[in-house]
């Protein structure tokens, strides 16, 4: 899949944040509207800008490449916007071949054909290539189509976005169409997948969010993140719920939604009569019929982060949310660097070594990714070397490589440091027994010593800015020589991994942190004055490199600060303006 998102002309979607305040925790009483959405930074950039008015229409929308519908827009009546649900759409069933005949396998005692499809490939300048797929009831037998899974074992993959008609389309044209809140949620159910956070405010003072997608109902027994046996049809899935069991929240009456790629509600389940099914992974039994619904979401650290701004004030304003917008504080990363800190201290090695007077103080950190600051520096290169000591033994380089590509990762360092008896801390590779206070001393020396070689003997010069950078590709700037051209950047920015202004990047031994994807449209709309909201998008709103918008934006955006989107045709006209006759 790494491979395949390479190709791809657009960056994949990573996240996003939103947020809508109700008129009782705003200064004037009418909803404020905020969405950033969380995708890899490319050039020219995702999201192309259009006020679009003509008679009986006006809205002014954010529009992606290839769909002809906004996907994040607002009227004077209403603004919404998406962040991904990430919501588990997809089952892999382990299929079993008929003994007999190869061009069958067995379901429920039977044996039945393969179905058999032939996919062309269409490759510009050259010959049609054809793939034969077998198609077995659950969906393709993806060995046909993927290299790398050993062919003797047929897998087969149900995905619910081939298992309905899609009319995700018709979704949009209906959201870019409706004036009241019923009329938008009439068009919800038609997303199916993938699965879609739909945020919304409007003027007449509703806050809402709902959990849009095909959500799969599987039987009470089947762990959906386990390879699933295809023969019996004992977990085969029972059919999709009903769109009025997804989660919802709608006025609620603490005053704001929020979602940030969390899954923060059960559903009703009232065909399990029983979830054991999850003793196994630490999840609280809920109450009776209720599920929380298997997915890929990213730790609570974003939203707890929303929710904690959020309650500080009940007087939010245009001016005073944009301190939401740009947080990019870590409370999670300060709290295990402090752990870190406790730890080591315990350890007389750490203080009679030659680094403690010096660098000890670098724990006493905030969690602000700020650029001038020195301890977000220390602590990946901790964390890097905390994680690689304790899981790369056991997973190997590669797949410890790939698990770092994964939001399991986010998870994994806290739950990691609270075992202090977990068998990830031995080192196989030694006679040794190591504990975790072994692995978190090694890490820290290896770090210091890296950091040293990096950046100079002077810890006051590890600044965050010299680390991390952000730089802006375009396709042609791959070629060198195009490369100062085409490409912006690389620049330094505020903001870290999962933090709510958020600068991704990888984890990895190199200390060089590229930031890859982060907050690519940063919209707020407060229907106090709906006309003039605030944006700001990474680079620029042309993708022709002569054109003064190619990256007009870019050195606001690295400021932290926004631009007015007009729609009060006045103001509009003062500008350059094409005129279109006939």
């Amino acid at each position: 899949m790494n491979d395949v998102e390479a190709l791809l002309p657009i960056a994949p979607l990573e996240g996003s944040n939103a947020w809508v305040v109700s008129g009782k925790k705003t200064k004037s009483g009418e909803v404020i509207f905020c969405n950033d959405t969380h995708i890899g930074f490319l050039l020219p950039q995702t999201w192309y800008e259009a006020h679009l008015n003509a008679p009986g229409f006006e809205m002014y929308g954010h529009f992606m490449s290839g769909i002809p519908f906004s996907l994040v827009g607002r009227n004077r009546n209403l603004s919404w916007g998406l962040t991904m649900l990430l919501n588990d759409d997809m089952d892999f069933y382990a299929e079993t071949e008929n003994p007999q005949n190869k061009n069958q396998y067995m379901y429920k005692g039977n044996a039945i054909d393969f179905e058999m499809k032939q996919q062309v490939i269409k490759i510009k300048g050259e010959a049609d290539t054809t793939i034969d797929v077998r198609y077995t009831l659950h969906g393709p037998v993806i060995n046909d189509a993927f290299e790398g899974i050993p062919p003797d074992q047929p897998i087969s993959m149900f995905w619910t976005y081939t298992q309905k008609p899609n009319r995700n389309i018709d979704a949009l044209y209906g959201l870019n169409n409706a004036k009241t809140m019923t009329k938008f949620e009439s068009f919800l159910p038609l997303i199916h997948a993938p699965g879609l956070n739909v945020n919304y405010g409007d003027k007449d003072g509703n806050v809402a969010w709902w959990a849009c997608a095909s959500l799969i109902q599987r039987p009470a027994h089947v762990n959906s993140w386990t390879m699933l046996d295809g023969a019996s049809g004992e977990d085969d899935a029972i059919g999709f719920y009903d769109f009025d069991k997804n989660p919802r929240c709608i006025n609620p009456e603490w005053g704001y939604i929020y979602s940030a790629n969390d899954w923060p509600q059960e559903i009703d389940n009232a065909q399990v009569p029983s979830l054991q099914i999850f003793k196994h992974l630490e999840i609280e039994k809920l109450s009776d019929n209720k599920l929380w619904y298997p997915g890929y979401y990213k730790p609570q650290y974003r939203a707890d982060r929303i929710r904690q701004l959020l309650e500080s004030r009940d007087d939010w304003s245009m001016e005073s949310i944009q301190e939401v917008m740009n947080d990019h504080r870590s409370v999670s990363d300060s709290t295990l660097m402090a752990a870190f800190h406790i730890q080591l201290d315990k350890n007389s090695s750490f203080k009679d070594s030659d680094f403690y007077r010096q660098y000890a103080g670098l724990f006493n950190w905030d969690g602000l990714y700020e650029l001038n600051s020195t301890s977000p520096t220390l602590y990946n290169k901790i964390l890097y070397h905390y994680l690689h000591m304790a899981m790369a033994d056991e997973l190997g380089e590669e797949r410890f490589s790939l698990f770092l590509q994964t939001h399991q990762i986010q998870r994994t360092q806290v739950q990691l440091f609270d075992h202090v008896d977990s068998k990830w801390w031995d080192d196989v590779n030694t006679p040794e027994v190591e504990t975790r206070a072994d692995i978190l001393f090694q890490a820290y020396e290896k770090s210091i010593a890296e950091l040293r070689t990096q950046f100079g003997n002077n810890p006051k010069v590890w600044n965050w800015r010299k680390a991390s950078s952000l730089e802006m590709k375009h396709p042609l700037g791959e070629v060198a020589m195009l490369r100062p051209i085409f490409n912006v950047g690389p620049e330094a920015v505020n903001g870290g991994n999962e933090t709510i202004l958020q600068s991704g990047f990888k984890l990895d031994s190199t200390g060089e942190y590229k930031i890859f994807f982060g907050s690519q449209m940063r919209i707020i709309v407060d229907f106090a004055k709906v006309d003039s909201a605030l944006n700001i998008t990474p680079c620029g709103q042309s993708g022709h490199i002569a054109s003064k918008h190619y990256k007009d934006q870019a050195q606001l955006y690295r400021e932290m600060k926004f631009r007015p989107q007009w729609m009060n045709r006045d103001q509009v006209e003062q500008f350059d303006h094409l005129v279109m006759t006939r």
